[in-house]
């Protein structure tokens, strides 16, 4: 993971700190205690000396006042040995643990810097890179600990540490349990963690998996962006319930400039239900990475123009002109005055013909006159045919059609492929049905063309029956086996409509074309999962 500026300013100089000589103690004849740092529920945490490897190290001691509670003693003794197991560069490393006169202490490694918390009341929010780059480094460290058996249960911004070089890391597993142990000291009905980060689950008290701490993680990040947590009260208690009554705000509502799919993976983190979360910290954290690696830090999306023909299968009602005002007359028309009216309208029913048969040999013709029709019938008819690649409408250039699905296991009905260039767009090409609508853990699935020329200065047409799909275009020399061979998309298009989608390609001189969906529309009614995407027509026109 790359080095990305976090916070700004000072950071903490351990020898800046002077040796107190009321509190300079020496703890299992190793550590002297010089300065404390912070004081916690159940803990205090000091800078420390080692006076054996002569290193600065961070202490935490248990507090006095709860030192006689054993179930507090043993969670304390449970995080060092929880997280003495992790080895992982973004979680804080614990170095040793120390029964001294009765209390209790772990030493832990001591980190230069400052808390996200710091950072987030002076500069309230991050911007969007940061905000990728803290998400990584939280989303690796959660992954490491859940398949170690360990939830953190108390994923903040307090507990999240960030260096002058970059480095983000995870902190306090005070309150975590292993779920390879038997019992659970944090018991049922027992509230453990900050009100403002807790998952429903831990208000609701039952049992929980990883995915509470993803949704713990999904406030940190919605926080990070917004400056704002998704849920508040008037108390602890009313602050923690607000989760289980509402949804949070969507983060574009708060701040629009946010790429969409950063906004969607927060707030899928943030579903009340564990099941609609990401599977696993993984998943969260290689999503982020390819938010990571857009082209730009601020909302990459180009808006592609949609084609104005109604969507389909939606009707539009009839409008009824007004009657013109005052009595109608009941004089008959005159014989002359009807022949006249006739010739005009067969005049301009020869005109219209003409125009019509010429307008319908084009693709922005042929959706003129459905405009027309569809506004006088009052509902729209069936999708013209889109023109074949060899009609005039379209240039001779020859290409061929791929399928691109390097994670996939061929069963992507490759054999269906001949539809997208049959020019009959009610024969498709369809993925199969996903769970999931950006297809997790796969990235996406995608369409190539090889032509046997540059794509420079022309246009990729694709026509659908799918509504709100997400896709990229990509264009590169060749056509590659991995994403990251066909370099930066060139377009992407979100939330597009059903009918026919255009991607300008702009100079881009390569002869491979690659139309890649990150994001499939609600399934056809065969589909046993709700998620799917076909094509009807694959063209390139210019």
């Amino acid at each position: 993971m790359r080095p990305t500026p976090i916070a700004s300013g000072a950071v903490v100089d351990p020898s800046s700190f002077p040796s107190s000589p009321v509190e300079a103690r020496v703890l299992g004849e190793r550590y002297r205690l010089d300065r404390r740092l912070a004081i916690g529920g159940m803990a205090e945490v000091w800078v420390a000396t080692d006076l054996v490897l002569d290193r600065p190290v961070a202490v935490k001691m248990l507090r006095r006042d709860v030192a006689d509670d054993e179930t507090v003693i043993t969670r304390f003794r449970r995080e060092a040995v929880a997280v003495a197991r992790l080895n992982h560069p973004c979680i804080v490393r614990v170095f040793d643990t120390i029964n001294d006169a009765g209390g209790e202490a772990v030493v832990m490694e001591l980190i230069d810097g400052k808390t996200l918390r710091e950072v987030l009341d002076e500069d309230k929010r991050l911007g969007v890179a940061a905000t990728i780059h803290v998400g990584i480094a939280l989303a690796d460290a959660l992954d490491a600990a859940h398949r170690a058996g360990i939830i953190h249960r108390d994923v903040k911004p307090g507990n999240v540490l960030l260096t002058g070089e970059g480095r983000v890391l995870l902190t306090d597993f005070g309150i975590a349990t292993a779920l390879q142990g038997g019992s659970d000291l944090t018991q049922e009905n027992v509230m453990m963690g900050t009100a403002k980060y807790l998952s429903p689950e831990q208000v609701l008290g039952i049992g929980l998996d990883g995915r509470s701490d993803l949704f713990s993680l999904g406030i940190v990040l919605y926080e990070c962006l917004t400056g704002q947590v998704p849920f508040i009260g008037d108390s602890d208690a009313t602050t923690a319930l607000a989760r289980l009554q509402r949804e949070a705000l969507p983060v574009r509502t708060i701040r629009p400039g946010i790429p969409r799919g950063l906004s969607d993976l927060v707030m899928r983190c943030l579903s009340r239900s564990a099941d609609h979360r990401p599977a696993g910290a993984a998943m969260v954290r290689d999503r982020l990475q390819r938010l990571e690696n857009a082209p730009t830090d601020e909302d990459p999306t180009v808006v592609v123009p949609r084609d104005p023909t109604p969507t389909l299968g939606t009707l539009r009602p009839v409008t009824t002109a007004p009657a013109p005002a005052g009595p109608l007359s009941s004089a008959p028309v005159s014989q002359r005055r009807w022949l006249t009216a006739l010739v005009v309208v067969c005049l301009l029913a020869l005109g219209l013909g003409v125009a019509g048969a010429v307008l319908a040999g084009t693709a922005s013709g042929s959706r003129l006159l459905r405009r027309v029709r569809d506004d006088i019938t009052g509902s729209p008819g069936p999708p013209p045919l889109a023109p074949s690649p060899t009609t005039a409408a379209h240039t001779s250039i020859q290409f061929t059609v791929g399928l691109f699905d390097p994670q996939g296991d061929g069963s992507e009905s490759p054999v269906r492929l001949p539809a997208v260039t049959d020019g009959d767009p009610n024969t498709t090409w369809s993925s199969v049905c996903y769970a999931e609508a950006d297809m997790l853990p796969k990235a996406g699935i995608g369409l190539t063309m090889a032509l046997d020329r540059s794509a420079a200065g022309r246009k990729i047409e694709l026509t659908t029956p799918s509504v709100g799909w997400t896709a990229q275009l990509y264009v590169a020399d060749q056509v590659g086996t991995v994403l990251a061979q066909w370099g930066p998309p060139r377009v992407v298009v979100q939330d597009a409509p059903a009918g026919i989608t255009t991607f300008d390609v702009g100079d881009a001189p390569g002869r491979a074309v690659l139309v890649w969906f990150t994001r499939l529309a609600p399934a056809s009614a065969g589909c046993k999962k709700p998620w799917q995407i076909s094509v009807g027509e694959l063209h390139i026109v210019g």
